[in-house]
């Protein structure tokens, strides 16, 4: 039996992708386990996420092989402070995993048997802290490939090297300038450095971004990644092959998402609706720019939805309650997104 051990970033963006490629995985081979060390609020998605790629294939020995579950407890949505409780629990759990032992989820109590160790480690490449502990555990005999959720293009100018139009290694220009001014890095700081030396110090990537989609900027991310004798595995589009349609409450009152889009439909017709989204992580920064569209939305009775899944988004309950009055629109924390896109009112 192959056995994989997968850790991530606490923002579902990152969590999601892998989700479906680890059920993609285990649905083609019959003797892979996969254990998922996820943060606690991502947990039930990512087990919707694993049930709509398995559709009908969906068996118990199918689940069985796909260990997800959080060494941890925390009532915390913040990225910031679930990746500490991950990075504190990574080097027992990792342990445990290599001496071949049951682990436990500290939020639903889940024991997963005892299985083989580790043949391979897949990090998210926001994760250099896990990796450097996986390193200081089984030094370079297990591999640590790093899995990385965003456009080629976009992680060429970030953390690429400078012949490629990136910054090249900012960590070390950081140390530089803080040494010149007599300061510590991390007052000059800037987190791109962990993500680069993520990159680097692994031994092969993983990206989910497709050649269809960017073939010139894969073609060079994989040529600067030969320039460190590193490969580039490309695994995606990662979305599942059928949308997650379970019920998610909205925050309004309305009842589910499915039932807004279906009476939506209904009201206004197909391609009517218009959805807002900003991520699991980024929100903006003058949140009255956003309040003005939806005001603008809601006079024009134009069908639409607001996902706020961002930890720092806040929505008063004074607009939510003007758009629940409404009756045109829904304001959700979190949207199978897949299943709303595929859905004939959007436009």
């Amino acid at each position: 039996m192959t056995h994989i051990f997968f850790s991530t970033f606490p923002a579902w963006g990152h969590v999601r992708a892998f989700c479906i490629l680890a059920a993609r995985l285990v649905k083609e081979n019959k003797s892979l386990t996969m254990t998922l060390l996820l943060p606690s609020n991502h947990l039930n998605k990512a087990q919707a996420e694993v049930s709509a790629e398995f559709g009908d294939e969906n068996s118990e020995e199918n689940r069985r092989r796909i260990r997800v579950f959080c060494p941890f407890k925390s009532d915390s949505d913040d990225p910031l402070v679930l990746i500490q409780s991950m990075i504190e629990s990574y080097p027992t759990t990792y342990q445990l995993l290599l001496d071949a032992k049951p682990v436990t989820c500290a939020v639903t109590g889940s024991v997963f048997e005892a299985v083989s160790p580790p043949k391979i480690v897949i990090l998210d490449f926001f994760a250099h802290p896990q990796l450097l502990a996986t390193r200081a555990i089984t030094g370079k005999t297990i591999p640590v490939a790093v899995f990385v959720c965003a456009h080629a293009a976009a992680m060429l100018r970030i953390l690429g090297p400078e012949h490629y139009g990136g910054r090249g290694d900012l960590g070390a220009k950081v140390e530089a300038e803080a040494a010149r001014r007599g300061i510590t890095p991390q007052e000059v700081g800037d987190s791109g450095s962990m993500r680069y030396r993520g990159l680097r110090d692994s031994d092969a990537v993983i990206s989910a971004s497709a050649h269809d989609f960017e073939p010139e900027s894969l073609e060079a991310f994989k040529s600067w990644f030969k320039e460190w004798n590193k490969e580039v595995y490309t695994v995606g589009p990662l979305i599942p092959s059928r949308p997650t349609t379970f019920l998610i409450p909205s925050n309004n009152g309305q009842g589910s998402i499915e039932q807004f889009l279906d009476r939506a439909l209904a009201d206004y017709g197909p391609k009517s609706a218009v959805l807002i989204s900003f991520g699991s992580l980024f929100w903006p920064n003058n949140q009255e720019y956003l309040e003005e569209v939806i005001e603008a939305l809601i006079e024009k009775k134009f069908p639409f939805i607001v996902s706020y899944a961002s930890p720092y988004a806040k929505i008063s309950d004074d607009l939510l309650q003007r758009v629940n009055e409404a009756g045109s629109g829904l304001i959700a924390k979190w949207l199978p997104q897949l299943f709303v896109l595929s859905h004939p009112v959007r436009s």
